[in-house]
């Protein structure tokens, strides 16, 4: 993508999003975005979607709370709606990518059609720092037309465990490429491997959903976990598998359980497609129950 395009795509974004859900360094974030969203699709169920679209852009309604607000597209990629004044509805999003490359509309859209929503890590401006930050947006379908509406927060804390992450997949891609995949699944394996630190290893699996490696050892329910769902009903590995299929790699969060406290939280994991090969690799890092966002 040309540099200027790319630079229209960040001013264009950071205005989209500009007072957008920047709850970033306040607990309960992650609640209100999600409760938001609950309400406006109550809201849409209750007076039909043309009326709610409308209401969603009136300057006084009650979709919106401090640095929080809606914003909905169509299946095209088209922004609809937001809940704060930005007079963008009409835009066409589908193409434009996030500051670390994302196609974050498309990626959004496919996970609503696959998945009935979800949620989604990326990098974007924060206005109010004028930073690139880590965002996390949590969306859903609109029953009963092709679309989907979202509210996101902004989580600056957690831009080291995220960058962890990254390098330890990174490291390990770069060691499959020097070694092979069959002896690097094996190193992944050994108890001293260098691909784990703390509550940071590594999983890789093929694009059947089976688990060919952790850097750790992990009690799984099964060695292929394509039906699997998190205790959040999601059903990870197929989404992981969906989205590298597609783009590569990317970010996913979901609850899964620590090996290390033996507790469910929140996990935010990388990941990207090993070369050559019809499956992926990724990390990940949790997100502490007391000091989640």
């Amino acid at each position: 993508m040309p540099m200027t395009r790319i630079i229209l795509a960040v001013l264009v974004l950071s205005v989209l999003w500009g007072p957008s859900a920047l709850a970033a360094n306040r607990p309960n974030a992650k609640k209100d975005a999600v409760d938001l969203v609950h309400k406006a699709l109550t809201h849409i169920e209750t007076v039909g979607l043309k009326q709610a679209l409308a209401d969603f852009k009136n300057s006084d309604n009650p979709f919106h709370g401090g640095a929080l607000y809606l914003f909905v597209y169509d299946f095209d990629g088209n922004n609809l709606a937001n809940s704060v004044p930005l007079n963008l509805p009409g835009v066409n999003l589908k193409d434009l990518r996030s500051p670390d490359g994302k196609l974050v509309i498309q990626q959004m859209i496919e996970m609503s059609k696959t998945g009935g929503g979800g949620a989604f890590e990326y990098d974007w401006i924060n206005p109010q720092s004028g930073q690139v930050e880590s965002k996390i947006s949590y969306f859903k379908k609109i029953p009963n037309f092709n679309g989907f509406l979202g509210a996101g927060f902004y989580q600056a804390k957690q831009t080291a465990a995220k960058k962890e992450a990254i390098a330890l997949v990174n490291k390990a891609l770069a060691h499959i490429e020097t070694s092979g995949l069959e002896q690097s699944l094996e190193d992944f394996k050994k108890p001293d491997n260098p691909f784990q630190d703390g509550e940071l290893y590594v999983f890789v699996y093929d694009f059947g959903g089976e688990n060919l490696a952790n850097s750790v050892k992990l009690d799984t329910p099964s060695t292929n976990m394509a039906d699997y769902r998190s205790p959040d009903g999601k059903l990870v590995i197929q989404q992981m598998i969906e989205m590298t299929k597609a783009h590569g790699g990317g970010a996913f969060e979901y609850q899964m359980l620590n090996p290390t406290t033996h507790q469910f939280q929140p996990k935010i994991s990388y990941f990207k497609k090993i070369p050559g090969f019809d499956g992926f690799i990724g990390s990940g890092y949790y997100i502490p129950q007391t000091t989640r966002q």
